[in-house]
């Protein structure tokens, strides 16, 4: 073979390999991407499932206040909280925390602002969950919803109650925030938030998975082209001087061959 074909041989290996290099490179970017996002979502995710509940919680907590001691303001929180998740009213920056905690303190003023309101549900849809997922957290709010009516119904007592001195309407007012019918809804609110968490939970652990053993398998590759790059690289250099060592030798024994023709001169 000669010099010039053996070297673009060498050449076009060695592209080659650096092309596989930089595919198994966007493989490996990508499965670091995924493992990143399933990560994200995976939080994203808990957190407006951990809103639901506590949404949940907060209604029930102001509905019992309110009840327990005819405090409108309590009944105002309660809409709010509502309005809020409904997307009537904007969620406040600090609604993560212990904010309703701190508006009863007076620490925070009172949500007010309509501009950019999303609804809860809304949020849910573009986090991008499963129909099965999606179809659980749905579950969760329709019951919350459902059981909004029974405590409408206690506010109607307690403001009965307010206006008129009706003892017996504040009597079933306080029995159905805190009986059994209530307690039983409360529980059918919280287990599909819970399936939906675990639900949540197996997907991103799924995706995690996959993502790692396509990185790993992307690593292992990537060491391989490496390697041969090396090897290719290693082999090359060291096989080119023999070649040109061994047409040097053919060269120099050809002139030798030529000057016994020449001139007389013996040879041997």
């Amino acid at each position: 073979m000669r010099i010039r074909t053996f070297m673009l041989s060498v050449l076009v290996l060695q592209l080659l390999l650096l092309a596989g290099v930089g595919v198994v490179l966007v493989r490996l970017g990508n499965a670091q991407d995924t493992i990143v996002s399933s990560q994200e979502q995976a939080v994203a995710s808990r957190a407006l499932a951990a809103e639901l509940r506590q949404s949940s919680d907060d209604l029930t907590r102001f509905a019992r206040t309110f009840v327990v001691t005819g405090d409108q303001r309590y009944l105002r929180y309660f809409n709010m909280v509502l309005a809020i998740r409904n997307g009537e009213l904007a969620r406040p920056s600090e609604y993560d925390g212990p904010y309703w905690d701190a508006v009863i303190a007076g620490s925070l003023p009172e949500p007010t602002g309509t501009a950019g309101a999303v609804s809860l549900r809304q949020r849910m849809e573009a986090v991008g969950f499963t129909q099965q997922e999606l179809g659980l957290l749905e579950t969760a709010q329709e019951r919350s919803d459902a059981l909004v009516a029974l405590e409408e119904r206690a506010f109607a007592l307690m403001e009965r109650y307010l206006r008129a001195g009706d003892t017996a309407a504040r009597e079933s007012a306080l029995e159905l925030m805190h009986g059994p019918d209530y307690h039983a809804s409360k529980e059918s609110i919280m287990a599909p938030i819970g399936e939906f968490e675990d639900a949540v939970d197996s997907r991103a652990a799924r995706r995690l998975h996959e993502a790692t053993s396509g990185a790993a398998r992307s690593r292992t590759l990537l060491l391989m082209l490496t390697s041969g790059l090396f090897l290719v690289g290693v082999g090359a250099r060291g096989a080119i001087p023999e070649r040109v060592v061994g047409r040097a030798g053919g060269l120099a024994s050809a002139a030798g061959d030529s000057d016994c023709g020449a001139g007389g001169v013996r040879c041997g």
